[in-house]
């Protein structure tokens, strides 16, 4: 994915920006998908942004920025460059300065991609990914009776070892 991203098509009643059932789910959540972001985004600096947070915070601050991303890209159509990832991250109380050194490290970047590499080769091609006793399970927004089902068949078919579950 190149750096700026992809455009995406026009709008249009056949090919809506939102898929109907998301935008649906999300609204029973309060959260709002509106599609008007006109790219398809490179992730790569967003995610090594959330590495920052955690790393240098903890994981609350990872949620905090985390969410302050999920709105700009899917409420507010806010493209994720570097510039706007920067104001997110002084927006959560990240040191700007800080955080450009980060996201823009080559090195970085290149430790981000591999890691997606990684997670793709496993099997993971969406977000958010749901492990069950070790074992991947579904992605994306699920319906909770979806994870009931889910820990009932998983907790059956691969039981937890009782002899190491105390340990």
């Amino acid at each position: 994915m190149p750096l700026e991203g992809v455009a995406k098509p026009p709008e249009s009643p056949a090919a809506p920006r939102v898929n109907p059932n998301v935008k649906a789910a999300g609204e029973e959540v309060s959260i709002n998908f509106t599609g008007k972001c006109e790219r398809y985004p490179n992730t790569v600096a967003s995610h090594a942004l959330l590495e920052f947070a955690r790393q240098q915070h903890d994981c609350e601050k990872q949620n905090q920025v985390q969410e302050l991303l999920f709105k700009a890209y899917f409420t507010d159509g806010i493209y994720p460059d570097v510039k706007n990832l920067l104001n997110i991250a002084a927006s959560a109380g990240l040191d700007k300065a800080a955080v450009k050194k980060y996201i823009t490290d080559e090195q970085v970047l290149l430790s981000v991609e591999t890691k997606s590499r990684e997670w793709k080769q496993k099997g993971v091609k969406g977000v958010p990914m749901f492990y069950i006793n070790g074992q991947q399970a579904f992605s994306g927004a699920q319906e909770k009776s979806a994870f009931v089902k889910a820990f009932k068949t998983f907790a059956e078919k691969y039981p937890v070892n009782s002899s190491t579950s105390s340990q």
